[in-house]
């Protein structure tokens, strides 16, 4: 029984260490009862996260099945640490390529006149702030201004009346769209 509740506390404390990124934002995985009694907050933005999910969720299983095989007799918390970790890992990772690839598709198809985007992980450490004058992307198309929507998956017009309070990042004085 000790075994157990060693584990446990040691994917707590993981993810709990991990929460930290963003306590604001990330709060419910160092409380992980928050995450069943809360489930929409996070639920929202499923039409993003669910491929990056499962891709950190298979490397997760295969993490674990190559540690326990390399040390079958090492202990569960350090197996479950290693397979914590390569979730994490490959979910950070995967996301930085999906955030890529559909924010890419988005500014070819406007064939927008300027963009500028944050990683992922960037994107995290700001979530959730109350006042948020970050943004995660942004492209300009004959003077409108789009901004990225993690929720919608999507750009998302913003009337100067918003956009003049926000931090444009390169978009900010009206630059022209850097070739690649």
């Amino acid at each position: 029984m000790g075994r157990f509740f060693g584990a446990v506390a040691t994917v707590w404390f993981f993810w709990a260490a991990a929460s930290l990124w963003n306590f604001q934002f990330l709060g419910g995985f160092a409380f992980p009862p928050l995450l069943f009694l809360l489930p929409g907050y996070y639920f929202k933005y499923w039409g993003f996260v669910w491929l990056p999910f499962l891709a950190g969720l298979s490397c997760a299983v295969v993490a674990g099945i190559l540690v326990h095989r390399a040390e079958p007799l090492e202990s569960l918390s350090w197996k479950l640490l290693v397979a914590n970790f390569a979730f994490l890992f490959f979910f950070v990772l995967s996301a930085e390529v999906r955030t890529s690839q559909l924010m890419s598709a988005a500014v070819d198809a406007a064939n927008a006149d300027c963009f500028d985007s944050r990683f992922f992980s960037s994107s995290v450490a700001i979530a959730g702030e109350e006042f948020q004058f970050d943004v995660h992307a942004v492209y300009r198309k004959d003077g409108d201004v789009f901004i990225w929507s993690y929720r919608d998956t999507a750009f998302f017009r913003v009337p100067e009346t918003i956009y003049r309070n926000l931090d444009l990042m390169g978009c900010a004085a009206g630059r022209a769209l850097q070739a690649s």
